[in-house]
């Protein structure tokens, strides 16, 4: 398969109000290198770049940058260098968001843009690229891969956007992807003694003893190193990502000199037993959880649109390994943009389900962003006797889903054999009929 990177810095700025930024050069010079000596790319491509006539190659310059000269080589490499392949985007400078009228906009500074501040708040801005132009191009690009990292100020709004989300949802169809920020989408990304504090994170990340025994660093590892060396930071990355681990950068295995034998391969022997029996997997034994991938995916994208999802299924053909061991662990490593902050909770109704599901969505209502996962749905009609319990189950859970104050999401897991009963207690609303079946 083959590989491109784009690797992009912008330094100079026009307007006083944005500071120049002498080591987004060096930053984005040294990520090129890495990309070109192990990355195992077919081009690597610098923006803007000039050529070095004593090293002849091409390096980082430092001249400016305007929106339709971004948008061009971004275009460029999305929807005609990179097609079908492997993409890497690397930007650093500056970015911001702009308060216009009653909603949030972010861009990324080129260099003539000009901003209009109130305090530290940015409340105008002309010339500027918007996130909205990449969120287009990257709903049209057709690659098989991409890993996007963004270091610069407020670079999280881009995934925090509803909008992108959506957008992924359609491109994460076709498409692996790790999307990572340098912070959240209202913090600044700040400027170390060498690099700037997310670059010099990244650097480190993908260096040689961050390899796999075969000498691969992929986008899992770097995002693990990522949260682990920025979080007491003062800011804090954000990732966005579907599909396999992407592969960076590949380092050759340890030259062995002449006379001397490699070390033998350390075998690893685990003595826990995977083997889970008739109980459902879940965070505990997530690693012995496979084959369910596609399915997993299914359900992320349902939760980027959608606030209830069901998972219906035969009875024990995996509906709650596939909730527990896939979706559920999967957040907490925030596969949705923030959802390591979801308040979540699980709980299968019994007899008596109405007070169960009173005390856990009151602790759920704690926080505005909230998971609930009703396992064993089929059971308010097997086990719960009383006809106004189970309705206000299910009126609670109606609401939960459906509260306009709070972004509460709920997934159900029913036996598909109950839908009929479903039906003649009007659960089904308009939402469920869209849901996958597993």
């Amino acid at each position: 398969m083959a590989r491109y990177a784009l690797v992009i810095g912008i330094a100079k700025y026009k307007d006083r109000r944005l500071s120049v930024l002498p080591k987004a050069l060096t930053d984005a010079e040294q990520v090129a290198q890495l990309l070109e000596r192990y990355g195992e790319f077919q081009f690597v491509e610098r923006f803007p770049r000039r050529w070095n006539p004593d090293r002849q190659t091409d390096e980082m310059a430092d001249t400016e940058v305007t929106a339709a000269a971004l948008d061009q080589v971004l275009t460029t490499f999305l929807l005609e260098r990179a097609t079908q392949g492997e993409a890497v985007i690397y930007f650093t400078g500056h970015g911001f968001v702009v308060q216009e009228f009653q909603n949030l906009r972010g861009f990324l500074a080129t260099s003539d843009c000009e901003v209009v501040q109130q305090g530290d708040q940015v409340v105008a801005q002309v010339g500027a690229y918007p996130f909205e132009s990449l969120n287009v191009l990257l709903q049209r690009a057709n690659l098989s891969s991409l890993v996007l990292l963004l270091d610069c100020c407020h670079s999280g709004y881009f995934l925090e956007k509803q909008g992108v989300r959506q957008s992924l949802a359609v491109f994460g169809q076709r498409t692996d992807y790790c999307l990572l920020t340098a912070c959240r989408g209202f913090e600044q990304a700040w400027v170390g003694s060498q690099h700037s504090v997310f670059t010099e994170a990244l650097l480190a990340g993908l260096a040689a003893d961050r390899a796999d025994a075969l000498g691969w660093v992929d986008s899992d590892t770097l995002s693990g190193h990522l949260y682990y060396q920025l979080e007491r930071s003062g800011q804090e990355p954000l990732r966005l990502y579907m599909g396999r681990p992407l592969r960076l950068l590949h380092y050759p295995p340890p030259v062995v000199k002449s006379g001397e034998r490699p070390a033998p391969p350390v075998a690893l022997f685990n003595p826990e037993n995977p083997y889970v029996g008739l109980k459902a997997f879940d965070q505990k034994t997530k690693a012995y959880f496979y084959g369910r991938q596609a399915a997993s995916w299914q359900l992320f994208d349902r939760l980027r649109s959608s606030r209830f999802v069901a998972v219906i299924g035969a009875s024990g053909c995996g509906k709650s390994s596939l909730v527990k061991a896939g979706v559920l662990a999967e957040l907490r490593d925030d596969r949705l943009a923030n959802s390591s902050h979801w308040v979540t909770a699980m709980l299968t109704p019994g007899d008596r389900p109405l007070p169960l599901l009173l005390e856990t969505l009151a602790q759920l209502h704690r926080s505005p962003q909230s998971l609930l996962f009703v396992d064993q749905l089929e059971e308010i009609f097997t086990l719960c006797k009383d006809d106004e319990q189970r309705r206000s189950f299910i009126r609670l859970i109606a609401q939960e889903a459906t509260d306009t104050h709070r972004e509460g999401r709920v997934i159900v897991a029913i036996r598909g054999d109950f839908l009929d009963r479903c039906a003649e207690e009007k659960f089904t609303p308009r939402e469920t009929t869209q849901s996958p079946r597993f």
